[in-house]
């Protein structure tokens, strides 16, 4: 892992970024949002929500300094959150011109790029770096760990999609660039071997494409995609039903990890499940933490409402350890980001980020034109709602979490 110098570089340039931030306020005579402003307006209210919640917690964190500072490994601690915040703010504020969101777009591709290549020949043994981590099939490019490598892939392919798309449209050359580009970061995203980001990349591609073909009033195109992908997830669900129909494909080498996702006996899939129930328990336990110096947490009444400090989950594990997880690093994370907010920063932290996703979501979907009235702002609360119960339930019942 090598988190330590990217985030000292994220905090230095979050530091300069507020700087910049406060000059330009100062320069245009401009006021800071008021109450009024962040009751009014869900972005900044469910990001005030969250500073609060998280603060809150790192004040009654069972390592305040942990909490604020991070880990040596991951340095993910409440400073990290408001440096990403403020970068956040700075780019939401300054960048208004679109010759800068040109730049913006342009560096964020330009290192996916640099990331799938790197990728890519490391699946083929072609290495520059030394490194101690144990690559086997699963390629970890510059960012020191698959999941991480698959997560900035998968969020950089829908851009580059939207990239492509108008310039396919216009019959321009620049096109065929992109078009490279997508196949570049897909075959990246591929060899990660990562199943989450993989998922979530062709989610975020059909979303695109569905903006798109809405944008266009092409609506039976955009039929055709939503049944398309409902095909997709009957086909990922059929998958990973043991002696169904499509047992044969199950063993198939590069549908493997893909067909195990909610096998209880696979070895990441058993672990993780493992870790979330332990996650479960030390969210309600009601038996306080011993601490290594002596004595007792005396804030156990109150964790299930603000958790136990980010960056904590690895303390605090130890009260609901599971010999079974078998291994050899202790978990530090949930491997589930609900969880780990729920466990970290308690009901307040859970609220604050699902609040927060559900802000992003309707700003994006209402941009896009996607939600032109009311009844369909209902309409996506209700299912997203039924998503999240269905997800529950399936982890219930084939992971028994």
């Amino acid at each position: 892992m090598f988190d330590y110098d990217k985030t000292a570089v994220l905090r230095a340039l979050a530091l300069l970024m507020m700087a910049a931030l406060l000059a330009l306020h100062t320069a245009r005579a401009t006021r800071l949002p008021d109450w009024k402003q962040l009751r009014t307006t869900p972005l900044l209210s469910s990001v005030a929500v969250l500073i609060f919640a998280t603060l809150l917690s790192t004040v009654l964190s069972i390592d305040p300094r942990l909490s604020f500072f991070g880990s040596l490994s991951r340095n993910n601690g409440t400073y990290t959150l408001l440096a990403l915040l403020v970068v956040a703010l700075a780019v939401g504020t300054a960048l208004r011109q679109p010759a800068q969101q040109q730049r913006l777009i342009g560096t964020l591709l330009a290192a996916s790029c640099v990331v799938s290549v790197h990728g890519i020949a490391q699946h083929f043994g072609l290495e520059p770096a030394l490194w101690e981590y144990d690559l086997g099939l699963r390629i970890i490019s510059t960012l020191g760990n698959p999941i991480f490598a698959g997560a900035f892939l998968g969020m950089a392919m829908p851009l580059t999609l939207a990239c492509a798309l108008p310039l396919w449209h216009a019959r321009s050359a620049r096109g065929f660039l992109y078009a490279a580009l997508l196949a570049l970061q897909s075959i990246a995203l591929w060899w990660t071997g990562s199943r989450g980001p993989l998922l979530a990349a062709l989610c975020g591609l059909g979303f695109m494409l569905l903006i798109q073909f809405r944008q266009a009033g092409r609506r039976a195109w955009a039929l055709s995609l939503l049944g398309t992908l409902a095909a997709g997830a009957t086909f990922i669900t059929v998958l990973n039903i043991p002696g169904g129909p499509l047992q044969q494909l199950r063993t198939a080498a590069p549908l493997q990890r893909l067909a195990n996702m909610l096998n209880s006996e696979d070895t990441s899939t058993s672990g993780r499940s493992r870790i979330w129930r332990g996650a479960l328990r030390l969210a309600t336990a009601r038996s306080p933490i011993r601490f290594a110096t002596g004595g007792a947490d005396a804030l156990q009444s109150i964790r299930p409402l603000v958790g136990y400090g980010p960056e904590t989950f690895g303390p605090a594990f130890e009260l609901v350890y599971d010999n079974a997880i078998g291994r050899d690093v202790f978990p530090d994370r949930a491997h589930n980001l609900l969880l780990d907010a729920l466990v970290t920063c308690g009901l307040l932290g859970l609220t604050a980020t699902l609040l927060l996703w559900a802000a992003i979501l309707a700003l994006g979907m209402r941009t896009a034109g996607l939600l032109p009235d009311r009844s369909a702002t209902r309409m996506l609360l209700f299912l997203t709602t039924a998503g999240g119960i269905a997800l529950s339930a399936a982890a219930y019942i084939f992971l028994d979490v």
